[in-house]
């Protein structure tokens, strides 16, 4: 493709047309100053009560509304249409839509429309400047007897409103300050401030879906009052015809359409003069928004069809002998007695340019980009963009490649999250649904979806007997348990009215039980239930969860593999299943739940260089091969489904990922994050870190281990980690580490349970490396124990989870000559002696 080339103004003037040309006379009209003289209708008692009360309805419920809630638009006060179109606010979209339900009223205004009579002579009026409440609308469609407009901005219909995404312009379409009508008279492009209208689709209750309707879609309203907004119109521009018969004219890099252009034969051959107009380009949304804001609008409104702008317009031309002589000269400009060589070549060039520019634009792609809806929205980067942007497109199956700290949990997430949206949009109350390997690795991602529940309803399911087993670091305040007990109360105490009195005597002697409730506090019904029935204590968990999933009405579900067999009773239909740490999943357990769901969109996000499916000891090979293998590692490496790999990772300190990435990735991970906001701890302690450019120190560790049983523990290695975390967390250096940014990592059960026993009394977590997987801390100590690496220690999996969990530094313990000769470590070795990391405690 030809790059785009921005055309400078002529050198040299350009003559007007030739004497022995026939002028052409403007298809426009000259009178562009006419003062506008359009009515501002004034709504009688009745009329302005239902537009009030639609308008302040519409404030609250609009969606769009919260993109606007700050909004700071800078006002343009000029009077053009420009200015007119920068300054179409979300309030006036409200206002326009407002007024159709007063226009709905007026139902005997069809019969009563006079048709407004042709004058193929006169022009229609065109002003810069519209005073009443109206919408823009561009032509889009030119019919024999009627034009079909668009709406410019997707504010005037946003989800729910197809019946006013088109309108039908016809012969009683009244224009402002022309008495004819103004068919014959628009063409593509024409802007059109629509200021009132009349509906003739009256036995349509329903509102078409705005999805669904196009430009052939029979219209529900005709356009009955509006303005034509000025036109940037171009006069004796010179033109050539492209070989289709549309055109390319100077100053301006697109393809024009022509009118009546088999006027002449041979037009290739010649330049001609033309008078015409270009569309003014309109954003999508109304104004007010920032950068972001329009990005995400773009991003959910990206399933409703766009119109690309449209082409230019020469109404009237007439064949130039001047500049065609100049053409035909080309490069013989100076190789002839012309009298203005430089303005041929110039010509030339001009007109050549011109039409490369014009003919290698490609069609408008749109670039949706998705924000994670905190308070302050966070954009994705085009790798999790991608696999929003497939998952939403209705992909069977979509596969992320997600390294460690790439935002995979924030991913999934927003890919659920816009879900959702899709769903309201399409109004079929269906669900999504998140999967995990272990109630521990969906708090994180519960912990993520909290900072969305103001806009979406999520509950993390489980049951109450896994519940209750939970140490308290386990549970999250979107847990089922908990949600029961609020959404509860109302009912029970008499302030929510409910169907079925079983259901309601359940959930009374549920908060009785969980001491959330006294009789005394509850409604009448409930306290006659327990004067009847004093002792009655026994509750259904599983009819109170069915009663819950009905009166909350989750959006989106997050369960285990093993706990969704508890909840599949109580789903609605479900659109999406996206499986955090897929590389993690079964595939007994994948082939199941694919079975469950034969028509939903799953996506499978996780990270194949990182821990597989847990497979225990008793399995033989070939139980191991097909009830656990590596599902996600296969299809990706045989590339059987649509994949996305995320590469930008948020967690380490950039010198982190580089060895990581080199060591384990192929050395394509980019960093997301700066030096600067991952060095604090090495920049403030110089008494404790010898080097605060590296982020990897290695202890020497000489003590031998131990075994017991089948494991290992190491006596030596406990006294190091217990100064450590000392000397991290000590109030008596200058900068502290809080102790539960730090985390301990061991290969071996046996030394994990001596390290808790060390930490009881602090909050610092000890566990083995599965335990860690999707986890991160400010600080890792990473124990080897053993003095000989070899086995499990040198697996790539494992050695890459333990070396990726720190947010700023790892601290490896271990036996400096053992790990210089093993397997990835050694590269750790390396750098730390490289960079003076190696120290002896």
């Amino acid at each position: 493709m030809m790059p785009m080339v921005e055309l400078q103004p002529m050198l040299t003037p350009l003559p007007l047309f030739h004497p022995e040309e026939d002028e052409a006379d403007p298809y426009l009209d000259e009178d562009q100053e006419k003062e506008n003289s359009e009515l501002i209708e004034k709504l009688p008692p009745q009329e302005e009560f239902i537009f009030n009360e639609a308008f302040e309805r519409l404030k609250a419920e609009h969606p769009f509304n919260e993109f606007y809630k700050n909004s700071k638009i800078q006002y343009n006060f000029a009077k053009t249409v420009r200015a007119l179109m920068d300054n179409y606010t979300h309030v006036k979209a409200l206002k326009f839509i407002a007024k159709t339900e007063v226009w709905n009223m007026r139902n005997d205004e069809l019969p009563l429309r006079p048709v407004v009579p042709r004058n193929e002579m006169k022009a229609v009026k065109q002003f810069c400047w519209v005073d009443s409440i109206h919408a823009l609308y561009r032509v889009i469609s030119i019919k024999v007897d009627k034009y079909i407009v668009v709406a410019c901005h997707m504010n005037i219909h946003a989800f729910d409103r197809g019946d006013l995404r088109f309108l039908e312009i016809n012969h009683r379409t009244k224009t402002n300050a022309s008495e004819y009508s103004c068919i014959g008279h628009l063409a593509h492009g024409d802007i059109v401030a629509v200021t009132g209208l009349i509906k003739i689709r009256k036995d349509e209750d329903s509102i078409p879906n705005v999805y669904h309707v196009t430009q052939e879609t029979p219209c529900t309203w005709m356009v009955s009052e509006m303005t034509l907004l000025k036109r940037i119109q171009f006069s004796k521009i010179p033109f050539s015809f492209l070989e289709n018969g549309t055109a390319v004219a100077l100053q301006w890099g697109q393809v024009l359409t022509v009118q009546n252009s088999d006027k002449y034969t041979n037009k290739n051959e010649f330049i001609f003069l033309g008078n015409g107009f270009i569309p003014e380009k309109v954003h999508d949304f109304a104004s007010g928004l920032n950068p972001d804001q329009r990005m995400q609008l773009a991003g959910l409104t990206r399933e409703i069809t766009r119109y690309p702008p449209s082409n230019g317009t020469i109404f009237t031309h007439v064949r130039s002998p001047h500049y065609t002589e100049y053409l035909k000269v080309g490069f013989d400009a100076y190789h002839t007695a012309h009298p203005d060589p430089d303005g041929v070549v110039e010509l030339c060039a001009l007109m050549g340019a011109t039409g490369v520019a014009a003919v290698s634009a490609e069609p408008i792609h749109y670039v949706f980009n998705y924000f994670f809806p905190a308070e302050n929205a966070i954009r994705l980067n085009q790798y999790q963009n991608e696999y929003v942007q497939r998952l939403l497109q209705n992909a069977p199956i979509t596969l992320a490649n997600s390294p460690f700290g790439c935002g995979k949990s924030m991913t999934i997430a927003t890919a659920a999250f816009y879900a959702v949206l899709k769903s309201r949009r399409l109004r079929n109350n269906h669900q999504q649904l998140i999967v995990t390997q272990s109630n521990f690795a969906s708090c994180n991602l519960v912990d993520i979806t909290k900072k969305y529940t103001d806009k979406c309803k999520v509950i993390r399911y489980v049951s109450e007997s896994n519940w209750l087993e939970l140490p308290e670091e386990g549970r999250t305040d979107l847990d089922l348990p908990l949600l029961m007990q609020t959404e509860f109360i109302d009912y029970v105490m008499g302030t929510k009215y409910t169907n079925g009195h079983i259901h309601l005597n359940q959930m009374a002697i549920y908060l009785k039980e969980k001491n959330i409730l006294q009789v005394e506090e509850m409604g009448q019904s409930c306290r006659r239930f327990f004067y009847e029935n004093p002792d009655a204590r026994k509750y259904n968990f599983s009819m109170l969860t069915k009663s819950f999933f009905a009166l909350f009405q989750p959006e989106i579900v997050i369960t285990t593999a093993d706990s969704l067999r508890g909840v599949l009773s109580c789903l609605n239909d479900i659109d999406t299943v996206q499986f955090d740490e897929a590389s993690q999943v079964p595939e007994c357990a994948l082939i199941q739940i694919l079975a469950t769901f034969p028509r939903v969109c799953f996506g499978l996000v996780g990270d194949i260089k990182q821990l597989p499916p847990f497979s225990d000891h008793l399995l033989t090979k070939h139980l191991v091969c097909y009830g656990i293998g590596k599902t996600m590692e296969r299809a990706i490496n045989l590339n059987l489904f649509p994949q996305v790999v995320l590469k930008t990772v948020y967690r380490c300190h950039p010198v982190t990922t580089l060895i990581l990435g080199n060591e384990f990735y192929g050395n394509r991970l980019v960093s997301g994050v700066t030096i600067g906001s991952r060095e604090e701890l090495m920049t403030n302690r110089p008494d404790f870190w010898p080097n605060s450019k590296f982020p990897i120190m290695i202890y020497n560790n000489n003590h031998p281990s131990e075994k017991m049983g089948t494991s290992y523990f190491n006596r030596g290695e406990v006294l190091i980690v217990r100064e450590l975390v000392y000397r991290l967390t000590s109030p008596t250096f200058n900068y502290t580490i809080h102790p539960r940014d730090i985390g301990i990592i061991s290969f071996y059960k046996a030394q994990v349970s001596y390290l808790c026993e060390q930490f009881r009394s602090l909050d610092v977590k000890c566990g083995t490396v599965d335990s860690f997987q999707g986890m991160e801390r400010e600080v890792m100590i990473v124990c080897l124990t053993n003095e000989v690496i070899n086995g499990f220690l040198v697996d790539p999996h494992r050695c890459n989870v333990a070396m990726s969990r720190a947010k700023q530094t790892t601290i490896i313990i271990g036996n400096v000559r053992g790990l210089g000769t093993a397997k990835h470590w050694k590269t750790f070795v390396k750098f730390a002696q490289e960079n003076d990391c190696i120290k002896e405690l």
